[in-house]
């Protein structure tokens, strides 16, 4: 049953992202972002010493999920998932939002940052300088123990059920002053936080990455 439901959510996002003449600012936002990335990959991963608690990092998959979550964006398709990065006793891990049976993950969960980018070629790690690092560690550890499943209707109003982005976009606001992300995407009625949220925006800024971008 939660299987079937997956894929009728997933045919409802194909046809928002492909029902283009629906919301006018679509558009123009894509006039600004035509970024994508090359296929000469630089690093195979991150480089530890400059990685703190509180970066998020993205990546690209290329199974049916990841391409209707990077097309589902606004703005540029360069991603499909996001984590926040945590390190605790010298080792890095990513608290994220996913469903995924092979790995029997639902909802939030830690996963070692080796397990996160295993497989993994296109990624890239970004920081938000106002974000302090042991309240985003506080806040994870608090986070991780509410068992928050993966919220297959996609819906930012629900609090104990969350996807990817949800889930940093709801984590961030709520530990600074400032709301850092917003959910820019409204589809029949109802308001969607994508990928591109969480990096485009006036606070997010690049770490490091592993391709080349090039701009068409």
């Amino acid at each position: 049953m939660i299987i079937k439901k997956k894929y009728l959510i997933i045919v409802v996002l194909i046809v928002a992202i492909s029902s283009t003449y629906y919301n006018q600012s679509l558009v123009e936002v894509k006039k600004n972002y035509t970024n994508t990335y090359s296929k000469v990959i630089t690093s195979k991963y991150p480089e530890i010493s400059i990685l703190h608690s509180g970066n998020i990092i993205l990546r690209r998959g290329y199974g049916m999920d990841s391409i209707v979550a990077a097309n589902f964006s606004n703005a540029e398709k360069r991603y499909s998932h996001a984590g926040i990065i945590i390190i605790e006793n010298d080792k890095v891990f990513v608290i994220h939002s996913q469903e995924s049976l092979p790995k029997g993950y639902d909802g939030v969960v830690k996963e070692s940052l080796s397990s996160y980018l295993k497989d993994v070629k296109i990624w890239a790690v970004y920081k938000f300088d106002i974000i302090n690092s042991q309240k985003v560690l506080e806040y994870m550890k608090m986070m991780l123990k509410k068992n928050i499943k993966f919220d297959m209707d996609f819906d930012i109003k629900t609090n104990d059920k969350m996807y990817c982005s949800e889930f940093i976009y709801k984590s961030f606001n709520a530990i600074s002053v400032h709301q850092m992300i917003k959910a820019s995407k409204r589809f029949m009625s109802k308001q969607y936080v994508t990928i591109t949220d969480l990096y485009i925006n006036n606070y997010a800024s690049l770490v490091t990455i592993s391709h080349n971008i090039v701009n068409k």
